[in-house]
This record gives structure tokens, sequence and C-alpha cells, in this order.
């Protein structure tokens, strides 16, 4: 892994867990996709990342919020994609969806265990291009 690289997904992970500071959305509201701008010092530009919340039980919710990320990626020509994941698994159908849509963006998809990727959970982080762990993240 090159270092500009290493930098960019060690940004990544810090800004996933950034982003859990926010405040918490009330079970109704869809959960947030937070999109940032990641300075790359090594070459002097921006890369446009969403951060796409993967919390709780998996199913047809959990879908949606990829579905309706990864398409908002690919429309602004995001170059990462980041699941920030904190789930104990869930429906397998779901679960299948969920990993043909990470397979339709290309850019570089990264999943950040923050805490749990059980069952689905990791299912769903091997479809992505690289895993990455919080200090104590179990999958």
């Amino acid at each position: 892994m090159t270092n500009t690289r290493f930098l960019l997904v060690a940004t990544l992970a810090v800004t996933a867990v950034t982003a859990r500071g926010e405040d918490v959305p009330v079970a109704e509201t869809p959960l947030p996709i937070v999109v940032k701008e990641v300075a790359v010092p090594a070459d002097d530009a921006t890369v446009k990342v969403f951060v796409i919340p993967v919390e709780g039980q998996i199913g047809k919710p959990t879908l949606y919020v990829i579905r309706r990320g990864v398409k908002e990626a690919i429309e602004a020509k995001a170059k990462i994609v980041v699941l920030d994941m904190d789930t104990p698994g869930g429906d397998l159908a779901s679960t299948l969806e969920i990993m043909q849509v990470l397979g339709r963006f290309e850019g570089l998809s990264v999943t950040y265990v923050n805490s749990d990727a059980i069952s689905a959970g990791a299912f769903i982080s091997a479809a992505t291009d690289e895993i990455r762990f919080a200090p104590d993240g179990v999958i």
C-alpha cells in the first residue's frame, strides 16, 4: 500500500469515527450519509469520500440506505465509499442485494468495522475492496 493510499484510508477511518460523534438520529430518521472532501497531501488534491452508516440489524432499511449512498456517490463522482459498520448481522436476501450494489461502485470501497461486523456484516465487508478495524472491532 502506498503512503498516500494509507494516509487516505487512515483519514477515512478518522472521518467515520468523527461522523459517529454527531447527533444520533431517532429511529424513524434515515441515517445520514456523510460526504467529506479529504485532502491528499502527496497529490496536493482533494478526494470526495462518502461515509455510509451501517448500524443495527441488516434488512431492507439498510439496503435502501446503502443503495441511496452508492447511487449518490456515483453521481457525485466520489472516489471512495466507506461503510461505517456496527451490526450483529441480519437478513440474507438484503445482504446479497447490498453486495451487488457495492459491486456497481467503480471507486475504492472500504468497510470500517466500528465495533461489530457479525454474520451478514462480515459478508458485506468481504464485498468491499478493503476492511479496516477500530481498536475493538470484531468480525
